[in-house]
């Protein structure tokens, strides 16, 4: 007969079979996170600004630009020829919004306060202003800073007010594959 540890003694052997099969549960629990690391998963700003990312690095050339604004971003075209592409993501409810920017130059930016649609007043606004005279053209503050910058003949001018009015902050973007 198999002899029980002295401090078994104290259980019945139906407990000690419960005590046993609880600690086998936990330590297959415990190993299961050890081996697996299972990862937190990514929120929707994190996958929304992954995705914006990728997708302006993927700009081959300007018939891309337009595609890659997103629902709420727009493009900047200067005087120089130089870009400025802005990709915006809204969601509604909850309200959530992703900015990422990038220059002709492979300079990447990120918005740090939202725009709540302030871009697409502005593509109204630039078709408005194409329109035959006598239309009301309505804006909001933005439009004259994005205006701004767009008669400016170069990216150094266009991405100080860029950053100043619109707080938008530079990153380092993906490397080059």
């Amino acid at each position: 007969m198999i002899e029980v540890h002295s401090i078994f003694r104290q259980f019945t052997p139906r407990q000690v079979a419960w005590i046993t099969i609880t600690a086998a549960i936990l330590f297959v629990a415990a190993l299961q996170s050890i081996l697996l690391r299972r990862e937190i998963p990514e929120t929707w700003e994190e996958r929304t600004r992954r995705e914006s990312i990728r997708i302006l690095g993927d700009i081959a050339s300007t018939n891309d630009l337009q595609r890659s604004v997103g629902n709420a971003g727009a493009v900047l075209t200067l005087t120089n020829g130089s870009w400025i592409v802005i990709r915006v993501v809204l969601q509604f409810e909850p309200e959530r919004e992703v900015a990422i920017a990038r220059d002709s130059e492979g300079r990447w930016f990120e918005g740090q306060q939202k725009l709540t649609g302030a871009l697409t007043w502005y593509r109204a606004y630039k078709a408005a202003k194409r329109a035959p005279p006598g239309q009301t053209i309505v804006t909001v503050p933005e439009c004259a800073v994005l205006d701004k910058m767009e008669s400016s003949s170069n990216l150094v001018e266009a991405e100080a007010a860029f950053r100043r009015a619109l707080r938008f902050l530079s990153f380092s973007g993906p490397t080059k594959r």
